[in-house]
């Protein structure tokens, strides 16, 4: 099993850190340090190195669901297309993935993790609930890729 990167999107701007703090969970735990990164930008994932090991997205959602309700869905797909509740950013998620694609001249699979917040002020810590559903999103992320991890599987 090839150990996937995982991403963390977010900004300094309350829920929005859950991506982040996927991320800075997993790193506790002991998921390969150059397998995770945190990402301010959805622009940025452009800049990331391609490989052929899948990607997990983790990013904040805003949608009808209550605050930490953990959702996941893959790329390509139709659902995230015109789903505009999976990014709060300017350039939508789906049209990034795509362009990355065609700049890679390979398809790169993604399976992304959404956690809904609810508080979105500039400089406002995350709410007690986000921080509570990104550590059972890291925790459910480790367990699947632990084994890979322990047994020192290949890293992309």
């Amino acid at each position: 099993m090839t150990i996937p990167r995982i991403l963390g999107l977010g900004s300094p701007h309350g829920d929005d850190q859950a991506g982040w703090l996927v991320i800075e969970q997993l790193r506790q735990r002991g998921y390969p340090q150059q397998r995770l990164s945190r990402v301010l930008t959805l622009a940025d994932l452009l800049d990331i190195d391609h490989d052929p090991a899948p990607w997990i997205l983790c990013d904040a959602a805003l949608d009808d669901s209550p605050p930490g309700t953990i959702a996941r869905c893959e790329w390509p797909a139709d659902r995230i297309m015109t789903a505009r509740h999976h990014t709060a950013h300017d350039i939508p998620l789906a049209e990034i993935l795509a362009l990355r694609n065609e700049i890679a001249g390979a398809a790169q699979d993604v399976e992304i993790w959404t956690i809904r917040g609810e508080v979105w002020n500039p400089g406002a810590t995350p709410t007690t609930v986000v921080q509570e559903a990104a550590a059972q999103l890291a925790e459910r992320l480790f367990g699947l890729y632990s084994s890979a991890v322990v047994a020192g599987q290949r890293v992309g």
